[in-house]
């Protein structure tokens, strides 16, 4: 009878090979969780920032004076408190930055707030969002 290599080992030997090609490059940018769909405006600074918020679709606008304004839900999934920092990047039709907007997020377990910001100039047409923890040194 031939020799037959019992199933357990298999799995022992088997699984740490799948893992090994898994991990993807440390510095790909990593895309938010979202409710519905894809956004290449949206950058986050961790893949734990990416398990413990949702962010919704970005709101876009423009006041009277032709300012480019946006507000992006952003919903805490967590059971703790979050604080997030967060920068707007306002571009024009080029791609030449107009401007950046800071800001911090302070979000309750369970709760959703807004990163709202604004460009300083009506030549703005686009805009990227980056959300991140704070750094800690």
């Amino acid at each position: 009878m031939p020799f037959r290599f019992p199933r357990v080992a298999c799995l022992l030997v088997g699984a740490p090979l799948l893992l090994v090609g898994c991990g993807g490059s440390p510095d790909a940018p990593i895309t938010g969780r979202a409710d519905r769909f894809e956004q290449p405006w949206l950058q986050l600074g961790s893949q734990n920032l990416r398990v413990d918020t949702v962010v919704g679709d970005a709101r876009p606008v423009r006041d009277a004076n032709g300012i480019f304004r946006v507000s992006v839900p952003v919903r805490n999934v967590t059971d703790l408190e979050l604080h997030i920092d967060y920068t707007y990047t306002f571009t024009d039709e080029n791609g030449t930055e107009v401007n950046r907007y800071p800001g911090v997020l302070h979000i309750p377990s369970r709760q959703t707030a807004e990163a709202v910001g604004n460009a300083s100039s009506p030549a703005a047409t686009k805009f990227r969002l980056a959300l991140s923890y704070p750094r800690i040194n």
